[in-house]
């Protein structure tokens, strides 16, 4: 999911420059390029280059990036109508620009998937959400280390952790749903009650914004992506903590738009990267998404939990007022 919090106007000005300049214009093979609209982190971006390059495709594809709750904006505002041939985005996102606009294509989806009945996306890869500690600044700041999410509560870690907005990002969405799920809807309001008055200013509209404190050393403490924090764990004293509560799971998914006068290669496409990225996509983002699947050994693979409902934008709706009320109650 990209992180990055990115101001819509400016995505919209971009995107309408890329439109007239690329969407128009033939590949290096004489082809009219697809155009990929995505919400994916680097690393995920690279995986799906690579793929689509070794199966034909090199030269003959553009991404353009966005942040999560831009590219839903844009998906929802302009519905078959966009300007991309595929998208890459939040499953829960996907569905629900289906049920209202039915934008996307059905094509030769997976069949052995988490869903096996879809048949207009298909997942690509797992965000897990965890906790990440500045090994350093926890021992500087003489804390111990958290054991779980209810545990950031505590006043000890006041000034000391930083967490995404569940109004800014899909990230926070994670640690919400971990709460609700262990400890039940009013327990839930009060642990992030608790949470709100510990981080103060550094309740984030970024998802990927908390880790980087804790790369600074500003906070010793954050909840964010597991994917980002492994990767600072090889060369930074960080450390990813898996919570008792587990390592809830938000899929991000690939789809076809409808459009009237289709690129003929977007289903191909599609069916590439949800197929053939996978051996290399599971090893950044460890989750097992088919049957037959396996996680690299040195993932723990037994914390990864799923939402005991299905994820709606409705039920992101619920979530969030219950964050306000959280809020409301920190004042």
């Amino acid at each position: 999911m990209k992180k990055s919090t990115k101001l819509f106007a400016t995505a919209v000005i971009a995107v309408s420059l890329f439109g007239l300049t690329a969407c128009g214009s033939q590949s290096s093979s004489g082809k009219k390029p697809l155009v990929i609209y995505t919400n994916a982190d680097t690393e995920a971006i690279n995986v799906m280059k690579s793929t689509l390059d070794n199966n034909g495709f090199k030269g003959d594809y553009q991404f353009q990036e966005f942040g999560s709750s831009d590219l839903n904006a844009k998906v929802t505002a302009e519905g078959e109508n966009i300007q991309s041939d595929l998208i890459t985005l939040s499953t829960f996102y996907i569905d629900s620009a289906q049920q209202s606009s039915q934008m996307f294509a059905n094509w030769n989806t997976p069949k052995n998937g988490v869903n096996p009945n879809e048949t207009f996306q298909s997942p690509i890869l797992g965000n897990e959400g965890a906790i990440v500690v500045n090994t350093d600044a926890l021992k500087q700041a003489n804390l111990p280390e958290p054991k779980s999410i209810k545990d950031l509560a505590n006043p000890i870690y006041k000034g000391q952790i930083s967490f995404p907005s569940l109004e800014g990002s899909t990230t926070g969405w994670l640690m919400v749903q971990a709460l609700i799920q262990n400890y039940g809807q009013n327990e839930a309001k009060t642990i992030l009650t608790g949470l709100i008055k510990n981080a103060g200013a550094q309740i984030q509209q970024s998802g990927s914004a908390p880790v980087k404190s804790v790369e600074s050393g500003e906070v010793a403490i954050a909840y964010g992506l597991r994917e980002q924090g492994e990767l600072d764990s090889k060369t930074m004293p960080i450390k990813v903590v898996d919570p008792t509560e587990g390592n809830y799971v938000l899929t991000e998914s690939v789809a076809v738009v409808n459009h009237k006068n289709m690129n003929p290669d977007a289903e191909k496409a599609a069916e590439i990267i949800a197929t053939k990225s996978r051996a290399d996509m599971i090893k950044q983002y460890p989750v097992k998404l088919f049957n037959g699947e396996t996680v690299p050994t040195t993932s723990n693979n037994e914390h990864v939990k799923f939402f005991n409902q299905p994820l709606t934008t409705d039920l992101l709706k619920q979530h969030i007022a219950l964050f306000k009320a959280a809020q409301a109650n920190a004042q």
